[in-house]
């Protein structure tokens, strides 16, 4: 709360050190969040390499099983990790050195998610691919729509389904909808808001925005922004409009099949 202009100079020296204390403790909470990940994050992306590996050798129908059930853990420890690490100030994963399809990326972000399974491609342009630069962030922001659009998909035992489409301005476009119980006037407007933030991202009072703000900030540095619509009883539908210039040529190397996780998780 801003103080009143005739506050004598004592309380606003006052208030001046209280808001520099705060700043600080935040700032050190911040750090210290920061340092218990990144070793963390050292163990995940080592499993990843090892799992990848396994992948490679296993042929026994069981234990394949049971390698991509692991495999899906980690991939959810991963993003959960590297969301805490953006929100917490680290900067994105690094890189990639070659654009990948869009398809690809969707694929991957269903593979982070819980309910993977209620998660249903439907027609998609499987040519379309984003440069490297916008891969993880874009990933980021997908899993997190998806997740929402699963989870609710579930309390209605349906399924989300989610698209990859052309735009006519030569963007490009996820849409992911549910037939979940939908969002009122205030909780769609709430989400909104969230969606429109932008870095620095102001400190959460609890856990339930984390992923809209995980959005909101993956848009802010991919350079795309999300749109949400939601009726109550009817389901939401979310998307992702990415512009012409984040739409490249798609690499030489061929789809996977659905569910395969060819955009890995990993942070660094």
């Amino acid at each position: 709360m801003p103080l009143p202009q005739d506050a004598p100079p004592e309380v606003r020296q006052a208030a001046w050190q209280l808001a520099s204390l705060l700043h600080r403790a935040q700032d050190d909470a911040r750090q210290d969040l920061l340092a218990s990940i990144r070793p963390l994050h050292a163990v995940l992306t080592e499993q990843r390499r090892r799992l990848d590996q396994r992948h490679a050798d296993v042929t026994d129908s069981e234990q394949l099983k049971d390698v991509v059930a692991i495999d899906h853990a980690n991939a959810m420890a991963l993003r959960a990790s590297r969301r805490a690490s953006v929100l917490a100030g680290a900067p994105w994963p690094q890189s990639r050195a070659n654009a990948v399809t869009l398809l690809e990326v969707a694929r991957g972000a269903q593979c982070a998610i819980a309910h993977y399974q209620r998660v249903h491609i439907g027609p998609s342009d499987a040519a379309l691919a984003v440069p490297g630069a916008v891969v993880e962030p874009l990933l980021a922001a997908i899993a997190e729509l998806l997740d929402n659009a699963a989870r609710a998909a579930t309390r209605v035992n349906g399924a989300a389904t989610m698209t990859v489409e052309r735009t006519a301005q030569g963007g490009a476009v996820v849409t992911i909808t549910d037939p979940g119980p939908g969002m009122d006037d205030l909780t769609l407007a709430q989400a909104l808001t969230l969606l429109k933030l932008r870095p620095p991202l102001p400190t959460p009072t609890s856990s339930r925005p984390l992923g809209l703000r995980t959005v909101a900030l993956a848009c802010a540095t991919g350079g795309f922004h999300a749109e949400l619509a939601s009726v109550p009883g009817t389901g939401t539908r979310a998307r992702l409009y990415l512009p012409a210039s984040a739409v490249e040529q798609p690499p030489p190397a061929p789809a996977a099949e659905p569910g395969t996780p060819l955009v890995s998780a990993s942070v660094s």
